[in-house]
């Protein structure tokens, strides 16, 4: 039997609050609602967002001249079953044009994931778009879910 793990990449926590206010990605992924306790505001390292996760979690923090991040995962659940959340706060302008989905195809190629859907929505009064790529490391089949709002 296939093992899954699902791993989540977004920005601005676009997931989250995109399932609590039955937007465009609650339609499309039928989403769940669900409470976390024991939280704590974490700062990115430049001080430009914060988000709220289980203290119980392990964070690592980066930066880079152009990007801050915050990198979580519940280590309290076997790999089968946790979550993998990026959120990640780019200081430039994207546009959703073919040469970014081609880079981004690129880019995800090389850890061998294949995008299998793009859709783009407006999230907060913003273009936005979501990938989904998916492939297979060590024996677990990988499902990467990619939203970004500019």
């Amino acid at each position: 039997m296939s093992k899954n793990i699902y791993i989540f990449f977004t920005i601005a926590s676009l997931l989250f609050i995109s399932c609590d206010k039955k937007s465009a990605i609650h339609k499309e992924f039928n989403c769940e609602t669900v409470s976390f306790n024991n939280l704590e505001i974490v700062d990115d390292v430049k001080n430009l967002f914060s988000i709220d996760l289980p203290k119980d979690w392990k964070i690592n923090l980066y930066q880079d001249e152009i990007q801050s991040s915050i990198f979580a995962a519940d280590t309290t659940k076997q790999l089968t079953e946790t979550v993998l959340l990026d959120v990640t706060f780019i200081q430039r302008k994207i546009n959703f044009d073919d040469a970014f989905l081609l880079k981004q195809d690129q880019e995800n190629l090389a850890n061998e994931l294949i995008r299998i859907k793009t859709k783009k929505f407006t999230f907060l009064d913003k273009p936005s778009i979501y990938m989904i790529y998916k492939g297979k490391k060590a024996n677990l089949n990988i499902k990467f879910l990619k939203p970004l709002s500019r």
